[in-house]
């Protein structure tokens, strides 16, 4: 799926463009951290600037742009979040896997380790559905890599993870 034209969507429902909003918030900041690999190997700052001006959006305002790539850099730097973006491991981006019932499907990061493989997915708020979803994702990397696999959701919003088993 093309990110960029995902995100220039500009289609806002009448029924509730907050929430179409927000959805939209948290798709730009999906988009601009997929472009983190090992933020020790990397200029963070200049990868999420250049993932910013590749975007073309008009819906949102530089100042809302803005405070987006400053939420993004907050969620690669801040201390609970080190882990998955500064790991002793091969980091993987948008990852497209053929996942339980032979359903396309793309997992934001892998961190391959020597014993075991971390699914990571990126979400903007907790959702029960959400949890499943990565369930399904740890097993069929499971399936493919034959390690031990552990999945974690990153909620970009509260700067917290949590391990789903």
């Amino acid at each position: 799926e093309d990110w960029t034209a995902r995100l220039n969507e500009e289609q806002v429902p009448v029924e509730d463009p907050e929430r179409t909003r927000r959805k939209k918030e948290g798709e730009i900041l999906h988009y601009l951290l997929a472009g983190v690999g090992d933020a020790r190997k990397q200029d963070v700052k200049a990868v999420i600037k250049d993932r910013r001006k590749s975007l073309g959006l008009v819906y949102f305002t530089d100042a809302e742009l803005d405070s987006l790539e400053k939420k993004a850099l907050a969620v690669v730097k801040s201390p609970e979040m080190k882990q998955f973006f500064e790991p002793e491991a091969e980091v993987l981006l948008e990852v497209n896997i053929t996942a339980e019932g032979g359903v396309g499907r793309r997992i934001d990061r892998l961190l391959v380790f020597p014993k075991e493989v971390w699914v990571i997915d990126f979400k903007s708020d907790r959702n029960d559905k959400n949890l499943e979803q990565v369930k399904g994702y740890s097993r069929s990397v499971e399936a493919i890599y034959g390690k031990n696999t552990k999945g974690f959701i990153l909620y970009m919003n509260s700067l917290e993870w949590e391990e789903v088993k």
